[in-house]
């Protein structure tokens, strides 16, 4: 079981594909280059539709982050929200 607040989107699509021009990963903001495998994903939250490139990296570090933590990361804030894990327990 996922503890996740986060909004459900009305749709979401994600798949692997090869860069054919320089893309920029959604998460650590590195260029993803051409012929490089990524995960494009596509989705509508609060009436909009965005769409994220994720490093395979990224996507790996943020599916074991969700594994271990047990817990929903919002795209493009995977950095943010590892660096806070655990910040809310102290004081």
């Amino acid at each position: 079981m996922n503890d996740c607040d986060l909004e459900h989107p009305a749709f979401y699509k994600e798949r692997k594909r090869k860069a054919r021009v320089p893309h920029k990963c959604s998460e650590c903001h590195h260029t993803i280059t051409p012929s490089t495998e990524y995960i494009a994903i596509s989705g509508k939250w609060d009436g909009k539709i965005d769409r994220y490139k994720q490093c395979l990296s990224c996507k790996e570090i943020s599916q074991h982050y969700r594994e271990t933590e047990n817990c929903c990361v919002p795209l493009g804030g995977l950095f943010e929200a590892i660096a806070n894990a655990g910040r809310e327990n102290i004081n």
